[in-house]
């Protein structure tokens, strides 16, 4: 009996031991892991403190610059982050996400650097109220919109500029943009391909901007005139009314001849 009683304490005890070590593992197994994932937003650009290097001032009159519609591929509908790893393949950033979606995010950090750029004229994105005295419209159509596998920004896109009201096209042209990662070399960070993206757009606006500016500016045959200049321009033509005779030219006047 004694025999009997000491195995079954000793098997009681062995057992509690099990279950004490396996709770153990247990709870290092499912205990809660930090959560890697990181979220992403295209704000504002130190680069558009200013206007565009070399731009003039539109002057002091209101002009209304409508961006819009800016239309981006299905592929960039995805909320990853994407990287650009083979010619016709691209791959999310596991961990990487767009805070917002980029139908949102990219035009309105575009209209802010355009803005930024336009010192004296104001910005506003598509869909545009009435009231809005909307002088040139500027549709945009991204084709690429992503980062290398070395970390560059890789932004192209097509776009126009149209006067309004009358809807001519007055510019076209395709923009293809590289921004290299800025920082030492080595892995590159998210946010140094965040920051490529980022600089990608604001290079863009100082493109627009520097092609509405030379719209902008008065041709140099259009200085005003004088008021006696404007008044002949605008009097009509009377063919009834014959021109003037040109008066004839004045006979020279007579020089004394040195010889007597």
């Amino acid at each position: 009996m004694k025999l009997r009683s000491a195995t079954t304490q000793f098997a009681s005890l062995l057992l509690l031991v099990c279950l004490a070590v396996f709770a153990g593992g247990c709870s290092s197994f499912l205990a809660a892991k930090p959560d890697a994932t990181h979220y992403w937003v295209l704000g504002s650009n130190n680069a558009t403190a200013g206007a565009v290097p070399g731009s003039e001032p539109l002057g002091t009159r209101e002009i209304h610059i409508g961006l819009g519609p800016v239309t981006l591929p299905d592929y960039l509908k995805d909320r990853h982050v994407l990287m650009r790893s083979g010619a016709n393949q691209l791959e999310g950033l596991p961990d990487d996400y767009w805070a917002e979606p980029l139908d949102s995010g990219f035009p309105r950090a575009l209209v802010y650097d355009v803005s930024q750029g336009l010192r004296t004229a104001s910005a506003v994105l598509y869909p545009w109220y009435s009231n809005k005295r909307v002088r040139w419209a500027v549709p945009i159509d991204v084709l690429q919109f992503e980062t290398s596998s070395t970390g560059e920004g890789l932004l192209v896109a097509r776009w126009r500029v149209v006067e309004e009201p009358d809807g001519a096209v007055v510019f076209a042209s395709e923009s293809r943009i590289v921004e290299p990662v800025a920082g030492p070399g080595g892995a590159v960070s998210t946010a140094q391909r965040v920051a490529a993206l980022r600089l990608g757009i604001t290079h863009l606006a100082q493109q627009i901007v520097a092609q509405i500016e030379k719209l902008s500016r008065p041709a140099p045959d259009s200085a005003p005139k004088t008021k006696s200049e404007a008044a002949a321009a605008l009097a009509p033509a009377r063919p009834d009314v014959p021109a003037p005779a040109a008066k004839p030219a004045a006979a020279p006047a007579p020089q004394e001849s040195g010889e007597r």
